[in-house]
């Protein structure tokens, strides 16, 4: 697909791709970012699995992108709260999810990117999907009926900064 985006946006979209496919999602910087948790029995911290997911934000006057990579397993949907919610506190004029590096997506991770994009639409805020992702994570999402729900990034009438990506 042809990219129909700021070259800025686009420098910086592959410079992320390339950091999800590289060590990030081996135990790199993005993959170790995890947080002391306390445990119930005692108030000393306890390490948090670290996350199979990797988040990147990249902004351009009001349109942000998300790239999601690795895995939304259940283990990971607080991570994925956590990132979206100062996200859904903003009001961009729209948001495109970028799940290419996505290799799996529980059902709890669907229903985040469901409720973000409740909220988003109800701020008037357009909540895209980019076309290309993988065919295991596309049939999650068209089984569910959950990419019926976003707008669809090759409609020439969302051709903002982000209309394609890929």
């Amino acid at each position: 697909m042809q990219a129909t985006m700021s070259p800025e946006i686009g420098r910086r979209l592959e410079q992320a791709r390339r950091l999800f496919r590289g060590p990030a999602l081996a135990g790199g910087p993005i993959a170790q970012m995890s947080l002391p948790e306390t445990s119930p029995e005692s108030s000393a911290p306890r390490a948090r699995p670290i996350s199979r997911l990797a988040v990147a934000l990249l902004e351009a006057a009001d349109e942000v992108i998300v790239l999601l990579g690795g895995e939304a397993g259940v283990m990971e949907v607080g991570d994925l709260e956590d990132f979206l919610l100062p996200l859904n506190a903003r009001c961009p004029k729209s948001v495109t999810f970028d799940l290419l590096e996505l290799r799996f997506i529980s059902s709890m991770a669907l229903d985040v990117l469901v409720h973000f994009r409740r909220a988003a639409v109800r701020r008037g805020v357009l909540v895209v999907l980019a076309p290309d992702m993988r065919p295991e994570v596309r049939d999650v999402l068209q089984v569910t009926g959950v990419l019926d729900l976003f707008e669809d990034a090759d409609d020439p009438s969302h051709a903002p900064v982000v209309a394609k990506i890929g």
